[in-house]
């Protein structure tokens, strides 16, 4: 098994050797918990990185935000860059779940927009985790959910090899089973496509695709080709297909979890009959058996926050970020709503702040891109809520704003307040402010904590003649521990290319120049074996010329 293999320019000290000679000592002894205790920048990370290279085995890491999770994935592939580091969230950027409102009859049908990208790196995860032992999965508390079983995901893995015998239709089969779909117009992830003897096949979790070449029944050739180039990567000789997705099932297994779901309806149409609620028997009966009936074809089928306005306290904050900008330091506000962070935001920017904000309706990788663009120096204030609670590495921050500190609930809670105002604690001027009209239970808790907890640094440092300083990254760590927002940047830079193709259309100032350029494309599609789009631009020629 290759191990895995920490590299950093640091190494353990203070406190941390003993703390990850304890946690190996404890995992060795088969201890079932055990907890890091440590403050804010005392190293956590590190440390548990130093326990997973000691252990050598496949670890999960599990997050509790999306934002979070980005960052430790980061963090982990810069300390681990030679094994596998994956990032395994949830993938929606909106769902909607269904809801029925009998009385008017009306059924809203539940609705998700899935993020490709976060897509290909959950089945990348999984792929890692079938193929090798030195994994660490970085991921939020989606992977607690039903993924299938993990037996019968393996047990569909259709593994190809020159010189095996097989009809080709029949590797067509195996791969529509596995949830690939026939698209030989528009090449993408999750689909192949055929020419002849010749099938490509996108897998849904990499970058490339591969191409096989038949000879009759038998593969006479693998590559792994760029999907756009059709540049031959590499041949080789053999290579596993995982499926699609996760939502793999057996036909045996299938079929026993339709006859319970059949049971149970049954019972659900008998409670609403009884009560004399027909309708909503008739709709639960009416969705269910078209979720079977989905089930029974793919093998799956698919699934307000309040409003405040802020006070007085706006005024002093403006002051504060003012103070700071000068000296290239970098500023979090936290909100209670979204409403507020947009509404805030919009102020700080007529007020001439460099300001964005965030929060759980920006898109998971454009988070990312948002918290390297803060500490790039793109912008100078950050306005969120509470995803910019625990675990945010951001030493360039020197002020924390905390407002509606007083306000009862779990956002303004002590365990919440320490955390937030931890994200100062990485600069040796940081300054936490809390705006409040009095002060709450949980200001005063967290205010004689911090208190204590400086007293004991304090004490530290002057016994070991240290001096506090900052923590300093530089560009190379920052957009190493942000890698996650390069797929943003990629999808942003695929839309301004085609904006730009379709402005350069617009730009050609007679019929034979756009002539001129349909048939650049129609030879680059037919390049490509895109025969059916070549078809289709040679037709649009045509119509030009008259023909």
């Amino acid at each position: 098994m290759k191990n895995f293999k920490l590299v950093s320019n640091y190494k353990p000290t203070g406190d941390q050797p003993q703390a990850i000679a304890e946690l190996v000592e404890g995992i060795k002894e088969g201890n079932k918990f055990q907890t890091l205790l440590g403050v804010t920048g005392s190293g956590k990370t590190f440390t548990i990185a130093n326990v997973i290279a000691q252990i050598n085995k496949p670890t999960l890491v599990i997050s509790h935000n999306k934002t979070l999770a980005a960052q430790l994935y980061g963090e982990l592939k810069l300390l681990f860059p030679q094994n596998a580091v994956e990032y395994f969230i949830s993938y929606y950027d909106y769902y909607q779940p269904e809801a029925y409102i009998p009385g008017r009859d009306i059924y809203i049908e539940k609705d998700a927009d899935i993020n490709s990208q976060i897509e290909k790196l959950r089945l990348h995860a999984t792929m890692s985790l079938m193929e090798r032992r030195d994994v660490v999965i970085v991921a939020s508390v989606s992977c607690i959910y039903g993924l299938g079983i993990p037996e019968e995901y393996r047990q569909a893995l259709v593994r190809i090899k020159v010189g095996d015998i097989i009809e080709r239709d029949l590797l067509l089969k195996k791969l529509v089973s596995i949830h690939y779909g026939r698209n030989d117009i528009s090449f993408e992830r999750g689909a192949f496509r055929v020419h002849g003897d010749v099938v490509d096949i996108f897998p849904a979790y990499l970058e490339h695709s591969i191409r096989v070449e038949f000879f009759g029944d038998e593969i006479e050739r693998i590559t792994r080709i760029n999907p756009l180039t059709n540049k031959v990567l590499e041949e080789v000789e053999e290579y596993p297909i995982y499926p699609a997705n996760h939502f793999i099932t057996s036909k045996e297994t299938l079929e026993k979890a339709i006859a319970s779901i059949k049971e149970e309806l049954k019972e659900r149409i008998r409670y609403f009959e009884k009560r004399n609620k027909l309708l909503e028997a008739q709709r639960i009966e009416q969705r269910t058996n078209f979720d079977l009936e989905m089930m029974r074809e793919i093998g799956y089928c698919s699934g307000i926050e309040n409003y405040s306005r802020h006070a007085n306290q706006v005024d002093d904050l403006l002051e504060e970020i003012r103070k700071r900008i000068p000296l290239k330091q970098k500023i979090l506000v936290t909100t209670l709503t979204k409403r507020m962070a947009e509404d805030l935001s919009q102020y700080l920017s007529r007020a001439g702040i460099k300001t964005r904000y965030l929060h759980s309706e920006i898109k998971t990788i454009e988070r990312s891109k948002i918290i390297r663009d803060l500490r790039l120096g793109e912008f100078d204030v950050l306005v969120g809520i509470n995803l910019l609670r625990e675990g945010l590495d951001l030493p360039e921050v020197s002020l924390v704003a905390i407002l509606d500190a007083d306000k009862v609930g779990f956002l303004r809670s002590t365990r919440s307040l320490i955390q937030i105002a931890g994200r100062a604690a990485r600069n040796v001027e940081g300054k936490v402010i809390f705006y409040a009209e009095k002060i709450s239970e949980a200001m005063r808790e967290t205010i004689e904590e911090t208190n204590r907890r400086r007293q004991k640094q304090i004490t530290y440092n002057e016994k070991n003649k240290i001096t506090p300083a900052s923590i300093k990254k530089n560009i190379d760590d920052i957009m190493a521990s942000t890698t996650v927002a390069e797929n943003f940047q990629k999808a942003r830079k695929k839309d301004k290319e085609k904006r730009e193709d379709f402005l350069e259309y617009l730009s050609l100032d007679s019929k034979e120049k756009v002539i001129d350029l349909l048939k650049k494309e129609m030879q680059k599609a037919a390049d490509n074996l895109e025969f059916e789009k070549a078809a289709e631009i040679r037709d649009r020629i045509f119509e030009l010329e008259g023909i």
